[in-house]
């Protein structure tokens, strides 16, 4: 009996350490993400209000809509967040404007973190836009903040299925 009882109370102290190790690592990583979030939305509204470019709707460009954490979808570590512009209806973008675009947004992006002196990881710039694209009306833009391991491995992986793409 005092066997099964010093069995049981081992498996229920390594299942609470192993609780609390989520927990704190958890509440470490929601951190790192809010900070991360909070310093590409002050550079993204920064940058694109920057831009006056005649198909956003100028009611609207101004207010950039945050609208998606990529990492929901490539891994909590990544940091890659999701924007969206409304556009003048009716308004479609060729891929060439699309390019012209994420190159003028990366330029300002690179910027405001000089300006800022933001660093990470790599000897690249902080930002990269890792994709754009337009849905009816709306320009959608990940831009990634490269910070950590995780989110430098994700451009590596965008650059191998899209060919066209430069980190």
């Amino acid at each position: 009996m005092k066997f099964w009882l010093v069995i049981l109370t081992a498996i229920v102290f390594i299942v609470i350490i192993v609780v609390i190790q989520y927990y704190i690592k958890n509440k470490e990583l929601k951190r790192l993400q809010a900070r991360g979030r909070k310093l590409t939305d002050d550079a993204m509204y920064k940058s694109i209000n920057e831009i006056d470019l005649e198909w956003f709707n100028q009611n609207n460009h101004k207010n950039v809509r945050d609208i998606a954490v990529v990492s929901d979808v490539w891994g909590k570590d990544v940091m890659v967040f999701e924007y969206s512009v409304e556009l003048i209806q009716n308004q479609k973008f060729s891929s060439e404007k699309l390019n012209a675009l994420k190159e003028l947004l990366e330029k300002k992006l690179f910027d405001y973190a000089k300006q800022k002196k933001i660093q990470n990881i790599t000897n690249k710039p902080p930002f990269i836009v890792s994709d754009i694209w337009q849905l009816e009306n709306i320009l959608h833009i990940d831009v990634a903040y490269i910070m950590n391991e995780a989110t430098y491995k994700y451009l590596n992986d965008i650059e191998k299925l899209e060919p066209g793409f430069k980190k």
